[in-house]
């Protein structure tokens, strides 16, 4: 509900910049996706960052950094042939 709250206040403040940070953990994959399609309409012309493991949230990105290690090992855009092979790889 915290997460759920704060993502409110996200949306009412209307930021230039958005860090999330696990948006939708917990929540089951209805409510999740719900939940990132109101993001979505609500993100304007913002930027967002955004840090999940899971493939629901990721999905829209226009383009996904994977970290290992804590060091960049790829790094792809929506439309190369990469982008789908690092969705396929989320959970």
């Amino acid at each position: 509900q915290a997460r759920r709250l704060a993502l409110a206040r996200l949306v009412l403040q209307a930021p230039a910049l958005w860090l999330l940070d696990e948006p939708t953990e917990g929540l089951d994959d209805t409510t999740a996706f719900g939940v990132i399609s109101r993001l979505q309409q609500s993100v304007g012309a913002a930027t967002v960052v955004m840090a999940s493991h899971r493939r629901l949230d990721l999905e829209a990105m226009e383009r996904l950094l994977v970290l290992a290690e804590g060091r960049l090992v790829t790094d792809v855009r929506r439309g190369s042939d990469g982008f789908a092979a690092v969705l396929e790889g989320l959970r």
